[in-house]
């Protein structure tokens, strides 16, 4: 399985071509890309998609996220749910109570407090351990999200549409519509939390480009693969340990 990402090139065209989307770019010869070998796709927006080719996507469930030029999602297609699962009854169980979303709220920053350390710890910032995440964040606002916007952005997007196809290998339905609609965006906060480890690469990133380009965020992202499915996996087993403490 592999990702396939599409740069906004004019007249760039994606049709269907079963069992295979066929990808149209003028003065180059097309290229064949078969759905069953895809993991994910990320497309600029600028891409022209036929119909078939989207509802192929969707029916294969492989997840498909459009981004504009500045880095945001523009669009999510996610495909045909899946059956509920039992981490996610857990959550909606929680959120059923009264103190559900302030105990959820406590765990994240409990999560976020150890992932902020681990940032400092790496960036060598002095007493690390004891380090306010909100100082950290205020710090992170002056420098990287200001200036590295657009790597940030890119990184948190190619980060969720990653989870998205983890998150079927395990007992949770990140977008499940309850959860939605109880603003429990489980993905987002996931995908935030493991963001943390990508910042001392994106800072050493910035030193050096002032803006990269999407290959080259991409490279980055997928040369931690492998790390960010471990870290990934410790941080759901965290949350089925808090799901379990208070049940």
């Amino acid at each position: 399985m592999q990702a396939l990402y599409i740069e906004g090139k004019t007249g760039c065209r994606v049709s269907w071509d079963e069992p295979a989307l066929r990808l149209e770019i003028p003065e180059q010869s097309d290229r064949l890309f078969p759905l069953a070998r895809l993991s994910r796709i990320v497309s600029a927006d600028t891409v022209e998609w036929s119909m078939p080719s989207l509802l192929a996507c969707a029916d294969a469930g492989v997840p498909l996220v459009f981004m504009t030029q500045n880095g945001d999602v523009r669009l999510r297609c996610w495909g045909q749910p899946a059956p509920r699962q039992s981490l996610t009854q857990r959550l909606l169980d929680l959120l059923s109570r009264s103190d559900g979303k302030d105990q959820y709220q406590d765990w994240y920053n409990s999560v976020e407090k150890m992932a902020v350390r681990s940032f400092c710890r790496r960036m060598h910032v002095p007493s690390w351990r004891e380090v306010p995440v909100n100082l950290v964040n205020e710090q992170l606002a002056k420098t990287l999200f200001t200036d590295g916007q657009y790597a940030v952005k890119v990184i948190q997007s190619l980060l969720e549409s990653e989870l998205k196809v983890l998150q079927s290998t395990c007992e949770l339905s990140v977008d499940d519509d309850v959860l939605l609609t109880g603003n429990l965006n489980v993905l987002q906060d996931l995908s935030r939390l493991l963001l943390w480890d990508y910042y001392p690469l994106l800072f050493r990133l910035h030193a050096n480009v002032n803006k990269p380009d999407l290959h080259t965020l991409v490279q980055l992202f997928e040369q931690r693969t492998e790390r960010l499915h471990r870290l990934f996996s410790n941080t759901l087993h965290k949350l089925q340990h808090f799901l379990a403490e208070v049940d």
